[in-house]
């Protein structure tokens, strides 16, 4: 009898119900995937701006290191309220530095007050060399572009003249020195005779020199207390007038370093003249020759001085505060004060236009997302409302040899401009184009702009050189008039406040993170040199090694103290909120200001 087996036949794939698990299980991580993939994006977003920002912080602090002799010797903070205490560099109004390492930048809080971090605005000291003319330049004038952006005020500009001590005359009687020289009276009067040529060995005009009623000196000297303890004063400015009793003298008061029973060593002294000029506004017309000469600042924006082409290649100094928000109507506009977020790029236009068929050359900025809302600068450097079409100014451009000015309210740059000539909203592509024929071809270009994050880079150093302002345990009530950039000072040599075998000196607190270098002379006249880092927190002080200042004859002498590092400071709004990266960076010791005893050049009289 046949038999037939029957079995299951093998078969192959999912059932309904496996599939439907795993169609649910794919769509789920699906979702999860899509769910964050835009926080995913908004973080590697907000990455690669915090690694362009610390980019441009890295490269603007080593543009500073790379060219630390032409740094500003200063740029710092300051708190309003302190306006008019104090005196820098001659000034009637001084505005002394202040910074708290504490305070966090935010331009949003509109109820919270302004403060130091926000208030970055002093830039004190900018050494510069004045521009040759451009080839293309308005004759006969140049332009000298402002390091640190475009300025609200210029406090002053002036040539730093070298004076020669003349060892020859007795300190001690009333003597006219040699023109270009000076002396220092043991009791601490400066006298000097203004010098027959300027460093370019054109005639020098005495008639340059009355500002403020008087002459402005720096001098670098040591005192000696009636302890015998030396005291060693940096950048010390001192106001001197014409002396009635002998032509061409010019004496001043007794320096403010030097307290009752002290006395000036008066071979430790050097100086240098400021020969002052003429700050005016500048708009469009010629720079005139002038006596005193004039240093004209650009109206409309504060980027630039110009100078007429006969001071071409005179080393000068300027002084000057960023530019701020303002609003002539709505004088309680709480933005008001604030310093005004800015990116300055330098970038080459092309030869050739980058698409032949539209004929225009473009450029691509580093930044995207331009602020095509609010103008630039609402109003001019004297307050008065912009006119067009500077009013309506959102990017600008300058030559950087002829100083001449594209916008894009007038028309000669575009931004965003697309090879098919559509529009794009939003300026997020970063792109200035500039229009077939534009003389900008093939030329070096400052580009200044503002960028809906707010971004911005900018400079903070602490002192070149430090002013001792007092000796003794108390910080002054305000600052001694003439005090300049910076001050130090030591605590009480009676060993009530601090330990005297371990001298501590206090700084200003714009000195806050940064790191300063302290020369000195300690115990078995050893010279000692030192490099501290100061804290976050304020007192800013630092102690050093060393000396043993107690007793009737104490061994210390500060030689120097000077700020030796730089700070590159960025910051930008990302989501809401406004963070901040900084990049520091030691300057070459070599290239700091330093007192020295090294022997002077000396006039030998006929």
């Amino acid at each position: 009898m046949a038999r037939t087996q029957v079995g299951l036949r093998a078969r192959s794939g999912a059932s309904m119900p496996e599939l439907l698990v795993a169609m649910l299980v794919l769509l789920v991580g699906i979702w999860v995937v899509a769910a964050k993939f835009p926080k995913l994006t908004e973080i590697m977003r907000g990455e690669r701006l915090r690694d362009q920002m610390a980019r441009m912080a890295e490269q603007h602090a080593e543009n500073a290191r790379a060219g630390a002799e032409w740094l500003p010797v200063q740029v710092a903070a300051y708190d309003p309220a302190l306006v008019g205490l104090g005196n820098i560099y001659g000034l009637a109004e001084g505005l002394p530095p202040v910074y708290n390492a504490a305070d966090e930048p935010n331009w949003d809080d509109q109820a919270r007050p302004l403060n130091t971090v926000e208030n970055t605005l002093l830039v004190l000291g900018e050494t510069f060399r004045v521009p040759a003319p451009g080839p293309d330049a308005p004759d006969p004038q140049a332009p000298y572009f402002l390091k640190a952006g475009p300025a609200e005020l210029v406090w002053w500009v002036y040539q730093p003249i070298p004076l020669t001590r003349d060892d020859d005359i007795d300190p001690s009687t009333v003597v006219t020195p040699l023109p270009g020289t000076f002396y220092a009276q043991t009791s601490g009067a400066l006298r000097f005779v203004p010098p027959e040529r300027d460093p370019q060995g054109n005639p020098f005009t005495p008639a340059v020199l009355p500002v403020l009623g008087g002459a402005v000196v720096e001098v670098a000297y040591a005192w000696v207390d009636g302890a015998g303890q030396e005291h060693w004063i940096q950048g010390e400015s001192v106001l001197c007038q014409p002396s009635g009793a002998l032509n061409g003298l010019w004496t001043s008061s007794v320096l403010n370093g030097v307290t009752a029973g002290g006395g000036i060593v008066p071979d430790s002294v050097t100086a240098f003249l400021r020969s002052p000029y003429n700050v005016q506004n500048y708009l469009g017309t010629p720079v005139p020759t002038a006596n005193p000469p004039i240093a004209a600042v650009d109206q409309r924006y504060g980027h630039a001085l110009w100078f007429n082409a006969s001071e071409q290649g005179k080393t000068l100094c300027v002084g000057y505060r960023l530019r701020t928000y303002a609003n002539p109507a709505d004088p309680t506009d709480p933005d008001i004060g604030r310093r005004i977020p800015l990116i300055v790029e330098r970038h080459r236009v092309p030869d050739q236009p980058s698409d032949p068929t539209a004929g225009v050359y473009e450029v691509a900025l580093d930044h995207r997302k331009l602020e095509d809302a609010v103008p630039l600068f609402s109003v001019d450097l004297s307050g008065a409302p912009l006119t067009a079409p500077y009013d309506q100014t959102h990017v600008f451009a300058v030559d950087a040899e002829s100083g001449d000015i594209y916008t894009d309210a007038d028309g000669t740059l575009t931004v965003d401009y697309p090879a098919d000539g559509e529009v794009v909203p939003g300026w997020d592509e970063g792109r200035i184009s500039f229009p077939s024929g534009s003389p900008a071809a093939g030329r070096e270009l400052l580009f200044y702009y503002r960028t809906l994050a707010r971004e911005t880079v900018q400079l903070q150093r602490a002192p070149a050189s430090f002013t001792e302002d007092i000796w003794s345990g108390q910080s002054p009530a305000q600052p001694v008039p003439g005090w300049a950039i910076g001050r130090w000072y030591f605590p009480s040599r009676d060993g009530t406040t601090y330990d005297p075998t371990s001298p501590i000196l206090k700084l200003p607190d714009c000195c806050l993170s940064q790191t300063v270098r302290v020369e000195y002379v300690g115990r078995d006249q050893q010279r000692f040199v030192e490099v501290h880092t100061l804290g976050t927190q304020s007192p800013a002080t630092v102690t050093v090694d060393d000396p043993d200042v107690s007793g009737s004859q104490p061994a210390a002498r500060i030689i120097s103290v000077s700020g030796v590092s730089v700070r590159a400071f960025a910051t930008w709004l990302d989501r809401g909120r406004l963070r901040t990266t900084s990049v520091e960076g030691l300057l070459a010791a070599q290239l700091e200001p330093s007192l020295t005893r090294e022997p002077r050049a000396t006039v030998s009289r006929p």
